[in-house]
């Protein structure tokens, strides 16, 4: 579960973002960002019981600074891998 996605985007800038679930609820995710490039995120606080924010495929030219992660994950980059 995602608070906030964004999917397909281009030149996205998110400041003051303040997102905050219980840190015992399992699998919410704060910001993910996926299939999208030139995304900035400044100046916030995410608090939430899994990422913080999560950095999907075909994600490209993303700055994320001065943000506040906890009591979840942090930031983490996620691959789609396929075993063969």
């Amino acid at each position: 579960m995602f608070h906030m996605v964004i999917n397909f985007c281009h030149n996205v800038k998110l400041q003051g973002v303040r997102i905050s679930a219980p840190g015992n609820s399992p699998n919410t995710d704060g910001i993910h960002v996926q299939f999208s490039t030139a995304v900035t995120i400044v100046s916030s606080k995410i608090a939430t019981g899994d990422d913080c924010v999560s950095i999907g495929p075909g994600t490209a030219n993303m700055l994320v600074d001065k943000v506040t992660c906890g009591p979840g994950h942090g930031i983490r980059y996620k691959l789609n891998c396929l075993n063969r």
